[in-house]
């Protein structure tokens, strides 16, 4: 019993957390509340983060008085184990200030020109002149800098398809928190190799074929492979449009040759979508056009 054994000092019937307007979707706290002051500080050092609070302790939820409370960026950390599994680096976070923009990613870059590989865009039209570019925290913070202010809202962006991490795997688009734009060369028409083959030593080759079944609305993505030792592989598959992103969206059916992913394409409108699997650490794209 949490009452009986002191492990919730406000009692049942003080489980109220007291947010300012709920309803209209406005969460941080209210005067009174029982959650003000009563979180665990969090020190992560191996971040460079420290919890930031004002009073005695944190305030549980996601706002500290009025100000909303970001832990640090999202790092891949490799498993201890060695399991097998390569990040892509990708953009986890970005923060926009005057004439600077901040990029964070999952893992870090190398070095690069990056002043003329990258492009900024306003409003996907208007482009942006950078003047310089510092790659920063050990490779995983770029911060960029352009001739004039940016714009909060209706920044995009265009990414050189050499841009690549330390771990020599290029820079891709999933879960990116800035839009990137449809010219960017990491979006141009990647077509799935016929089959492929890698230093991997559980993998020989993997074939994918994707097909449309426009009669049931369906895409129907075919993965065969061959792979040196009887285990399964989860591949992830993406269907995505500019504006809209469906991960993991699809149904697998694992055979035991590899495995059948199936999408739902019956209400989706006409246009320009982007197949993407990650499989074994390599990542497919292609385009695929709704008619």
């Amino acid at each position: 019993n949490i009452r009986l054994h002191n492990q919730e000092k406000n009692g049942l019937e003080h489980t109220d957390p007291h947010f300012s307007d709920p309803a209209e979707g406005q969460f941080p706290l209210a005067g009174g509340s029982p959650c003000m002051d009563a979180g665990k500080v969090m020190h992560l050092p191996e971040f460079g983060w420290n919890q930031p609070f004002s009073g005695s302790a944190p305030d549980i939820g996601a706002y500290e008085g009025a100000e909303r409370v970001e832990g640090p960026p999202f790092r891949f950390i490799p498993s201890p184990e060695g399991a097998y599994y390569r990040e892509y680096p990708r953009i986890s976070r970005h923060y926009l200030r005057e004439q600077f923009l901040l990029l964070h990613f999952s893992a870090p870059l190398t070095g690069d020109d990056f002043v003329q590989k990258i492009k900024v865009f306003e409003n996907n039209d208007k482009e942006l002149k950078l003047k310089s570019a510092l790659l920063m925290d050990e490779g995983y913070a770029l911060l960029l800098e352009a001739t004039s202010p940016l714009s909060e809202t209706g920044i995009s962006l265009e990414l050189d398809s050499t841009i690549h991490g330390l771990n020599h795997l290029p820079l891709v688009t999933w879960g990116s928190t800035i839009k990137i734009g449809r010219n960017s060369g990491l979006e141009a028409n990647l077509d799935f190799p016929v089959s492929w083959s890698d230093d991997l030593p559980e993998i020989n080759s993997i074939e994918i074929e994707p097909t449309i079944d426009r009669s049931a609305g369906k895409l129907i993505v075919k993965m065969t492979m061959d792979p040196v030792l009887p285990v399964i592989y989860r591949g992830i598959l993406g269907f995505s449009t500019e504006d809209d992103v469906y991960l993991d969206g699809a149904y697998p059916e694992y055979t035991e040759d590899g495995g059948i992913y199936t999408v739902d394409i019956s209400n989706l409108k006409k246009g320009n979508y982007e197949l993407t699997l990650l499989i074994a650490g390599q990542l497919f794209k292609k385009n695929i056009i709704l008619d």
